[in-house]
């Protein structure tokens, strides 16, 4: 607060918007000199429509508010008394600056409401969709694992495949259906159909992606697709050939809508897939790594003390070994361990010893320099359970059945390809005591599985078949 006194030196206190104008009226000179980024300055703009000759400091938006602007060199007593006493002292200078603010109203009221009419009106005409093109709006609607308490996010594609399309510039929302209560679900599916449908007006998505189900009904989709033109791509994780377990229950669960659906992605190569969905329609998906979540290194860990790692469970949803349950892959265990008589192992869910998650599952890995990476099933092409992630892009050595055929895209300088369990123990034996090589082949593995599988490829897939729009990335599996 200034403490001098003058007989035209006066403060006021706060007055009504009408009376500030009445000042404005009669003043000459008046001074908005804000010291931080003033985003717009009404004072500034309306003494200088009122006819005042405004001195303003360089400070945000001040400049904007009218032309002949008066500015301060800096923001400081000397500066403004400087410019005040040379305005003051040549009058007619004052007052042609004094007439051309008062001529030259830059925000004219008039002119700015006429604009915002033509820009409504502009607005009713037209169908307004803000991303269009290269970004898209997305409804993802999958499993999120929050019934989980994501406890499943390290495995989940559904999480991988979204922030894939996020870092891919995309717009994206999750719809997580599995938080419904699966017998409400069973009873009230319409609920959940006006519940999405809800969601899509709301929202526009140019694209719907239902991930590992099929919930809609070809009523819901139809009406999508009519009112607002968007695309519907499907992916989908479980077996789909005869050999595989319930690969006819999840064929005739993806085979639903097949005609309103554009695009399939699924986790085994479709060639040997017996469908009636067309050809055309249907693509192999790997699955995605995520830097985020696949962020160990394992072959730099120099405590690992077990040879070989396996994870099995029945069901990551169940989250729990479920009694008197028939897993193949017990079969193929069981044999491998009679056989060996050398090497030490680490197996979860397997003998009574409980699947592990999330960084339980890291830390079990991490006492380990091999993997085994076994399937469900009798194996397919390109086929593999969602835990070659965790394993590859992790960094620790990795072994496959080779009829996976996933030396389409990685060498044995970057995984093991595997005959029998005769041919996995051999190759083991030929790596033990080999720490470096071992390392080495790990290195190589997750390098490669992030250049050719992470999560912004596998995202960006989805996208480019869908729209038949230009891709890109390279996927090497095509």
């Amino acid at each position: 607060m200034h403490s001098f006194k003058h007989k035209n030196y006066k403060i006021l206190s706060w007055l009504p918007h009408d009376q500030i104008l009445n000042f404005y009226k009669k003043s000459s000179i008046s001074v908005v000199c804000s010291r931080w980024q003033e985003p717009f300055g009404r004072t500034a703009m309306e003494s200088a429509a009122f006819g005042c000759a405004t001195i303003t400091s360089d400070r945000g938006g001040l400049k904007e508010t009218f032309k002949t602007n008066l500015i301060l060199n800096k923001l400081n007593p000397s500066s403004l008394e400087k410019i005040i006493k040379k305005i003051i002292v040549d009058k007619k200078k004052l007052k042609l600056i004094q007439y051309e603010n008062f001529k030259n109203v830059i925000h004219e009221i008039d002119f700015l409401i006429d604009k915002m009419d033509k820009l409504k009106k502009n607005f009713l005409q037209k169908k307004i969709n803000y991303i269009r093109n290269k970004n898209l709006k997305i409804l993802h609607i999958g499993n999120f694992d929050e019934k989980n308490d994501h406890r499943l996010f390290n495995i989940s594609i559904a999480n991988k495949i979204s922030k894939g399309f996020i870092r891919n510039s995309h717009d994206t929302i999750n719809f997580s259906y599995r938080d419904f209560n699966s017998k409400f679900l069973i009873k009230n599916n319409n609920i959940l159909n006006d519940k999405i449908y809800n969601i899509v007006e709301n929202y526009k998505p140019d694209l719907l992606v239902l991930g590992h189900n099929n919930i809609l009904s070809s009523n819901t989709i139809q009406k999508v697709k009519s009112k607002f033109k968007s695309k519907f791509a499907l992916w989908y994780e479980d077996h789909l050939i005869k050999g595989g377990p319930n690969a006819q229950n999840n064929l005739n669960l993806i085979e639903k809508n097949e005609e309103l659906i554009d695009q399939y992605f699924v986790t085994t190569h479709p060639d040997p897939i017996k469908t009636k969905i067309p050809k055309k329609k249907m693509n192999f998906m790997p699955i995605p790594a995520d830097e985020n979540i696949e962020n160990l290194e394992i072959y730099n860990d120099n405590n690992r003390f077990k040879d070989l790692f396996f994870a099995l469970s029945h069901g990551v949803n169940y989250g729990k070994l479920k009694n008197k349950n028939i897993d193949d892959r017990e079969i193929f265990l069981n044999d491998l361990i009679e056989k060996n008589s050398k090497f030490t192992f680490n197996i979860l869910g397997y003998a009574g010893e409980q699947p592990k998650w999330n960084y339980q599952f890291y830390k079990e890995i991490a006492k380990c320099k091999m993997a085994l990476n076994l399937s469900r099933g009798k194996a397919m092409k390109y086929y593999s359970s969602n835990r070659i992630a965790s394993l590859v892009a992790n960094g620790i050595m990795t072994f496959i059945d080779e009829k996976v055929a996933y030396s389409d895209f990685f060498d044995t300088n970057e995984m093991g390809f595997y005959k029998n369990v005769e041919d996995l123990l051999n190759q083991i034996d030929k790596l033990h005591g080999n720490i470096n090589k071992i390392n080495q082949i790990s290195r190589n593995g997750k390098k490669r599985y992030f250049s050719i599988f992470n999560n912004l490829i596998v995202a960006d897939y989805i996208v480019n078949k869908t729209f038949n729009i230009k891709n890109k990335y390279k996927y090497i599996w095509e």
